[in-house]
């Protein structure tokens, strides 16, 4: 038992803005079919195991479904996965002696912990003789595997793109405010299933914004889920592990596809947040209870952070324009080349007014941005400053940059 306790459906309540965005998230699809004798002996004749995964083990803090599965299930998720990697389609299950639902088991594990394996499809096949034997097991891959090494060169690229560093918190809310700025929501987004259509395509449901967030998490050393349910109807979002707390986190019902291009208003929050909108299903229903309160909801009316919340002190806090080009100057050369982070905090919304019409104008590049790349020996940068109010009228600006 996790903690988690699922709401009743009678009890939700979506919000009439967010209708068009519940659905998306198409579950694990299995077809199985029961063989003749004779049929069965083909088959298993013609078969060999691929890769059984043998060896593999799997950090229940950063894999959690694997954690959650029987020993005989696990013994298929490393097979299923070692293959699936070696893109290996069909072959003969390390287990004969596995039911319907602990190979079920295994398949959503696999697919719901690798977000990596970009081009494995929810669908999978299976084949028993008639008593009860498992034959074969048949994986499904999209097109992006035709050319497999290309489009994990582009995946690869694209999720090293999203700028992350500092803390954990710091990280998770670069990559939300990252992919809820560069995706958009359609149904009809091709691959939608998979974190490639939020990281490459710009275009995606639930489950790609779901599972590109996880990857890049993953990525950066941060326990983060893929959690599926119902929202009105088929829904996933994400369980995310900040500090040893657990809090939910919906991209998706985030980014408002408008200017600007997101909120924070399903960002970090408990399961008694989410009681009257999201309902855990399946699998899912085993991830660890969310009651985290730390980073509970930043940027919302009622839990405006302070600047010592931030880490930064009065001693910090930056009072005029020159002032401002100075300090960025200068983290942007101790930082040097590559995609970074650093914040800064002023002094209040005037100055944050002042900052955002240098950047407009143009100031902000020769005074601050040109200066830092001389000086670095770059030959292009691109900044971007997100503000977040804080509760002692500081304002904190985050800064993103990519120099090269």
């Amino acid at each position: 038992s996790s903690g988690y306790t699922a709401p009743s459906e009678t009890a939700l309540d979506i919000p009439d803005a967010l209708m068009s965005k519940t659905g998306g998230y198409d579950p694990v699809k299995p077809d199985e079919v029961t063989l003749t004798d004779p049929e069965a002996d083909v088959l298993e004749s013609s078969l060999d195991y691929g890769n059984t995964g043998d060896g593999l083990d799997f950090d229940p803090l950063m894999y959690p479904y694997y954690a959650m599965i029987d020993d005989t299930s696990k013994e298929l998720y490393r097979q299923i996965y070692a293959n699936a990697l070696d893109l290996y389609d069909d072959f003969k299950a390390v287990r004969s002696d596995v039911t319907p639902s602990q190979i079920r088991n295994a398949f959503t594990s696999v697919f719901n912990d690798h977000p990596e394996l970009f081009y494995l499809d929810t669908r999978y096949r299976v084949a028993f003789r008639g008593n009860g034997d498992c034959i074969e097991f048949k994986l499904y891959f999209n097109s992006l595997a035709d050319d497999i090494d290309a489009a994990r060169e582009q995946f690869e690229a694209a999720a090293a793109s999203i700028p992350i560093s500092g803390s954990q918190y710091d990280s998770e809310k670069a990559a939300h405010d990252a992919l809820a700025d560069m995706d958009v929501y359609s149904l009809a987004a091709p691959y939608n299933q998979s974190a490639y259509s939020a990281l490459v395509n710009g275009s995606t449901v639930c489950a790609g914004y779901s599972r590109a967030m996880q990857y890049v998490m993953q990525r950066a050393g941060i326990p983060c889920y893929y959690c599926t349910g119902y929202a009105g109807e088929n829904h996933a979002w994400n369980i995310i592990c900040l500090d040893g707390d657990f809090y939910n986190l919906d991209v998706t019902w985030d980014d408002t596809d408008s200017a600007p291009a997101y909120n924070y208003d399903w960002f970090n929050r408990t399961d008694a947040d989410y009681g009257t909108t999201h309902i855990r299903k399946d699998l899912s229903v085993y991830l660890p209870a969310c009651n985290g309160t730390k980073y509970r909801g930043p940027d919302t009316d009622d839990s405006l952070r302070s600047l010592e919340d931030t880490g930064l002190s009065e001693a910090d806090v930056i009072y005029d324009l020159d002032a401002y080009y100075r300090a960025c100057l200068e983290q942007m050369v101790s930082l040097g080349m590559g995609n970074h982070i650093f914040r800064l905090a002023v002094c209040d919304r005037d100055l944050c007014a002042q900052i955002a019409t240098a950047y407009n104008g143009g100031d902000a590049d020769v005074n601050a941005l040109k200066p830092a790349l001389s000086q670095s020996g770059g030959v292009s940068v691109n900044m971007n400053v997100y503000p977040e109010e804080l509760s002692d009228g500081r304002y904190l600006l985050e800064h993103r940059y990519s120099m090269n």
